[in-house]
């Protein structure tokens, strides 16, 4: 079974949370994921927690989980991120625009859908089996089907 630190109905795995953080800095030549308080980690680190909250709706302690954070440091990063874009910040808009560059090559429209699916069946059925409602030979059953 896939390692996920979520619910059925969210987005992100946490392959595809590594994916985009091997994305990051490949593209952009910094991991946002450094234990240090630089400033361009920071923003990014930050930019990141606000594009998971609003893009998809993760929950401050999912949003730790998977930054390695807890859920007052999500809560203030994205209050913190919305305040900067309000205000213009350039620094932000930038980190912002550069994430959304790295979501939109790891997860276009089509795989996001796709992925979205399939984790979201992979998990009920894994669910399904593991809490005895369901038998291997109905999956198999349901596999020919289709």
């Amino acid at each position: 079974m896939k390692q996920s630190i979520l619910r059925p109905n969210q987005l992100i795995t946490t392959s595809i949370f590594r994916q985009l953080l091997a994305s990051y800095e490949e593209k952009w030549q910094m991991n946002p994921m450094q234990k240090n308080r630089l400033r361009p980690v920071v923003t990014a680190r930050q930019c990141l927690s606000f594009i998971l909250k609003q893009r998809f709706e993760l929950g401050s302690s999912q949003i730790g989980a998977l930054l390695g954070q807890d859920h007052a440091t999500q809560i203030y990063a994205c209050r913190n991120v919305s305040d900067m874009i309000d205000i213009r910040n350039e620094n932000y808009l930038r980190e912002v625009v550069k994430w959304a560059e790295v979501f939109d090559e790891i997860l276009p429209d089509n795989a996001l859908s796709e992925s979205i699916v399939i984790e979201r069946v992979r998990m009920v059925l894994d669910s399904s089996v593991i809490d005895g409602k369901v038998s291997k030979k109905i999956l198999e059953k349901l596999i020919e089907e289709y």
